[in-house]
């Protein structure tokens, strides 16, 4: 399991570095993607906010200041869209972010 979380921390951590080595994304236009997904969410669009949330994640480090709402608001849209199997992947993903910080 802790091997498994690495692993996928590397992999986002190496997403992030090709996204910024090819596509020129400003810190500003990714705190606008969560203001967004919050903004979906709070107008009950769950499955845009799930979507968006999961970008946001990906964009940013583990240690990012909006990760925990970002795994919350996930988890939350994917329970209220009824989308189960994917609830429990962020309602794990949420874990392992509690139990690091």
């Amino acid at each position: 399991e802790e091997l498994q979380r690495k692993n996928e921390e590397e992999i986002r951590r190496r997403f992030r570095l090709f996204v910024a080595s090819s596509v020129q994304i400003e810190r500003t236009t990714v705190d606008a993607l969560y203001t967004f997904a919050r903004y979906v969410y709070d107008c009950g669009d769950y499955s845009r906010a799930a979507t968006n949330l999961g970008l946001y994640r990906a964009l940013v480090p583990s240690s990012d200041k909006n990760m925990m709402s970002c795994l919350w608001g996930k988890l939350a849209s994917e329970i209220l869209m009824q989308r189960w199997d994917e609830a429990y992947d962020d309602l794990n993903q949420l874990k392992e972010a509690i139990e690091t910080n």
